[in-house]
């Protein structure tokens, strides 16, 4: 691991060794600004390549591709990535914790890898390796597993998920679960939709429920990367529907990547209807795959209020990656199924809860 030291008072980031070409970084700060001031001296160095970034007011990450050619260690020890006298860059011992990650038990990898292949629709071998710390070997043992089991269909490389075919040409979503909840959350998160207003929709399943009680509104602005909700509103009168672009994603028909999260930079709305994998009170806002944070992230800043869509069965549930923290959102919609401490716990993280 490697930390660097920034001014007095203002907190430590810490940026941890993953894999050969993969670093992940975290800092805690009530300045928010200097993480960003720190990231874009390593981008405009071209040492390391950020493929995604966010900083709340207690916890930030980052995930950076190490350029083939550059010896990350080397350049480190060198101090050659600061461009700053106030800003030092220093080895220390590895974190601990970091390794569990690859001494995760088959069983549950396997679930967590055939989770991001729900949300991914495919992925290599090497990705696979990379992002779960195992060997290929590993993972080719897995997907055979998983394929055996009915889940995916193996081929070279890499694998797919089986339905995401006829999936697509259904036009229907990967996650069809707790959908009498999600209906009920729906109708109470629609309900926040006035005349005249500007929204954001996430892709997922329960912002599908949102957009499909948004009928009878007037003059509403919507922006989505979610393609089964820009065909639902489309068509309406009253909307006026805008797309982000990027790579498309089968299992949740949506659009992302830094693409899209490049086409939500600037503009300005007046709510986000946000989805989640997970929401946990320690470990914030979690989901399954990394390729989605950039957008959900733009997504955030575009917005003059959030508001998280998550059935109860998501409370108190973590997923593989971390957005951040419930300062992130405003509002939480949910079903009855909420406990009394999840409850208490989330208002306590001043978030406003609305029960379906």
């Amino acid at each position: 691991m490697v930390a660097v030291d920034l001014p007095s008072g203002s907190g430590i980031i810490h940026i941890m060794n993953r894999s050969p070409d993969r670093w992940i970084a975290t800092m805690q700060t009530s300045r928010k600004h200097l993480l960003s001031k720190i990231f874009d001296q390593v981008r405009s160095r071209k040492k390391l390549t950020s493929i995604s970034s966010h900083h709340t007011n207690f916890m930030s990450a980052a995930v950076f591709r190490r350029q083939a050619a550059f010896d990350v260690d080397e350049g480190l020890a060198r101090d050659d990535f600061s461009t700053d006298s106030s800003v030092r860059f220093y080895r220390v011992q590895a974190m601990s914790g970091m390794g569990s990650r690859s001494r995760m038990l088959g069983e549950t990898r396997r679930a967590r890898m055939l989770a991001w292949l729900q949300e991914e629709g495919s992925a290599r071998v090497r990705e696979l390796a990379d992002v779960f710390d195992v060997s290929e070997v590993t993972v080719r043992q897995d997907l055979e597993t998983l394929e055996t089991q009915g889940h995916v269909v193996r081929e070279h490389g890499g694998a797919f998920l089986k339905s995401v075919p006829q999936q697509v040409r259904s036009m229907a979503l990967q996650n069809a679960g707790q959908m009498d909840a999600k209906r009920q959350i729906g109708v109470a998160a629609a309900a926040l939709v006035t005349d005249g207003s500007s929204i954001i929709l996430d892709a997922g399943s329960t912002t599908t429920e949102v957009a499909a009680n948004l009928g009878g509104r007037r003059d509403i602005t919507l922006i989505t990367n979610a393609l089964n909700i820009a065909l639902m509103l489309g068509g309406q009168p009253g909307f006026d529907v805008h797309m982000t672009g990027g790579h498309f994603k089968a299992p949740t028909l949506s659009l992302s990547g830094e693409r899209s999260a490049e086409y939500l930079r600037g503009l300005y709305v007046d709510r986000l209807f946000l989805a989640t994998a997970a929401i946990d009170v320690a470990a914030g806002l979690t989901y399954p795959a990394l390729s989605d944070l950039p957008v959900k992230r733009a997504m955030i800043e575009a917005a003059n209020e959030v508001v998280l869509v998550a059935d109860s069965s998501k409370i108190g549930a973590r997923s593989f990656t971390a957005l951040g923290g419930l300062d992130l959102i405003d509002v939480l919609v949910t079903d009855k199924g909420i406990s009394d401490g999840d409850r208490a716990a989330i208002e306590a993280a001043e978030v406003k809860i609305i029960v379906a």
